[in-house]
Formats: structure tokens, sequence, C-alpha cells
């Protein structure tokens, strides 16, 4: 029996577990789909053109991050990775008035950050790259002394 579209692309995606402890179903299309559709800013072209050639491994946004106006342009591919990967619970872009905002809807203004940075770590660089980043969260986080009136150790 031949693999219907929807089922092709219901394998593509993946259950992932983000740091807040949400779960979110994630597609993984790669850098090719980003700069495809035009997401990848173009302070940022020269840096993928040497990862798709292999000359540099790792994609690290923060590199770009000189003033306000790329902090703006770093947040901004930030949300359209996520807007584009995530495949449940569906995000879209924020309306640009409050008024316009649905209860029922998810924006990607309403996601953590670090579910984001996460998201699009996953999007970029994989699941290798995403056991690093674990992994140096945690150790930031075994940094974390308890305060006082605080029982147990930072989670």
């Amino acid at each position: 029996m031949v693999t219907s579209s929807r089922e092709w692309k219901a394998k593509k995606a993946a259950e992932l577990k983000l740091p807040s402890g949400n779960v979110a179903l994630v597609r993984n299309p790669g850098i090719h789909h980003f700069l495809r559709i035009g997401v990848i800013p173009d302070p940022m072209m020269a840096m993928v053109q040497k990862m798709i050639s292999g000359k540099q491994k790792d994609f690290d946004p923060t590199d770009f991050i000189k003033d306000e106006e790329s902090l703006l342009t770093t947040f901004e591919l930030f949300d359209k990775v996520l807007v584009e990967v995530v495949v449940e619970p569906k995000v879209v872009m924020p309306p640009k008035k409050a008024e316009d905002r649905d209860d029922e809807t998810l924006y990607a203004d309403d996601v953590d950050f670090e579910d984001k940075v996460f998201i699009f770590q996953f999007a970029v660089g994989g699941t290798k790259d995403l056991e690093e980043y674990l992994q140096r969260q945690k150790q930031a986080m075994d940094t974390v002394q308890p305060s006082e009136g605080v029982d147990g150790p930072a989670k």
C-alpha cells in the first residue's frame, strides 16, 4: 500500500520535550528549507553558507547580536522558525493589534524564549546539538544554590 502524503509528512515530525516541560510535535525540515522560504536574515547568510559547505558546524545566532536591531532580527528569526516547524500545537505569528488576539490561539510570543531557542536548535542542528544544549543547561543549573526559605535543589 502506498504511503499517503499526510502519513509521509507525519513521519517527519517528532515529539520534543521542551525545557518548560511542554511537549510539541515538531518537524525538522533542515536549514535548506529556511533558505528556500526566505526566513534567514541577510547578516546570517555567510554563516549558513559555511554550514552548508561543511566549513562550519554550529549555527550560533548569538554571533549576530551586536545591537538592538540585530537582537530584534534574531528574535524574529526564532519566531518564524517556531511557526514553521511546530506541527502541534499550531503556533502563529502574533497580530499587530492586541485586540485582534484570540484566546484559543497559541502565538509565537506566548512561547517561552528558552523553548524557542531549543526548537530553533532542533530545527537547524538536530538531536546531537539538543543533547549538548541540555547538558549545558543542566551544568548551569547545578551551580545555582538554594535560597533561604526554599526547600530542595533547583530543578
